[in-house]
């Protein structure tokens, strides 16, 4: 199979294209994994598309996609977690984004990343510690 230059951070083997790991991820592993990453791709762009105004602010653009990047990775541990995945509400200019709906993960200049504990499940939880720490 062909590799990127991505390597795993838990064993430090190649990725695969499809971004899974051929030491750490098992076949079902790897199918669940693109099932994921398919669903959150279709989201993600609606979101940035939302933050943007349909696209049309182009100098918030940059900024949204890479902040709509970062909160997707909150989400990309199951199907159901990356249907979870869309924006709650959000102003760049203002500084505030809330995204998520069952899972509620805000982002804000001040504080950055930061779940909402009242409407987080445990698994989520979990996914946010882990990334954030």
């Amino acid at each position: 199979m062909d590799v990127t230059k991505s390597t795993c951070g838990a064993c430090g083997a190649n990725f695969r294209k499809d971004g899974t790991c051929p030491d750490c991820v098992s076949a079902p592993e790897a199918s669940e994994l693109r099932e994921v990453r398919e669903r959150l791709a279709r989201r993600k762009t609606r979101v940035v598309e939302q933050l943007t105004d349909g696209g049309k602010d182009k100098d918030a653009e940059f900024f949204a996609i890479i902040l709509v990047e970062t909160a997707a990775e909150f989400f990309a541990l199951s199907p159901s977690m990356a249907d979870d995945f869309g924006l709650q509400s959000g102003d760049l200019y203002g500084g505030v984004v809330v995204f998520g709906g069952t899972n509620r993960l805000k982002w804000s200049l001040k504080h950055g990343f930061v779940a909402d504990v009242s409407y987080c499940t445990e698994r989520f939880l979990s996914r946010y510690k882990l990334l954030m720490h």
